[in-house]
């Protein structure tokens, strides 16, 4: 089995790491993005992966190319897949899956 690692390198030759988004909270849904450029204009999508409900945010990158979120409520047993993409290219995707079935079940409720 092969393993490939894709690196981005920066102007200067370092490598940089590729922005990155954060589950801050689940209920209201809450996601913080990592890495993007800064003062970045970024959308960021949440999609329930069952109904396709999405709910869209339009936010913009402090300094340090960091942004939070708030992308409202959604049904406990939903995956939701949120996306954000920047004004300037950057991207990054998180899948948040549902609790574990024996926290509460999501059937019967």
């Amino acid at each position: 089995m092969a393993l490939v690692a894709c690196v981005v390198a920066s102007a200067d030759g370092r490598t940089a790491a590729p922005p990155k988004l954060h589950l801050v909270k689940r209920s209201p849904l809450q996601v913080q993005g990592l890495r993007f450029a800064a003062g970045e204009r970024v959308r960021v999508t949440a999609t329930n992966v069952t109904t396709s409900r999405s709910a869209v945010r339009v936010v913009r990158t402090t300094g340090h190319g960091s942004f939070s979120a708030r992308l409202g409520r959604w049904d406990r047993c939903a995956a939701i897949v949120v996306n954000a993409v920047g004004a300037r290219g950057d991207r990054a995707t998180l899948l948040v899956q549902p609790p574990p079935p024996i926290d509460v079940p999501c059937w019967g409720i």
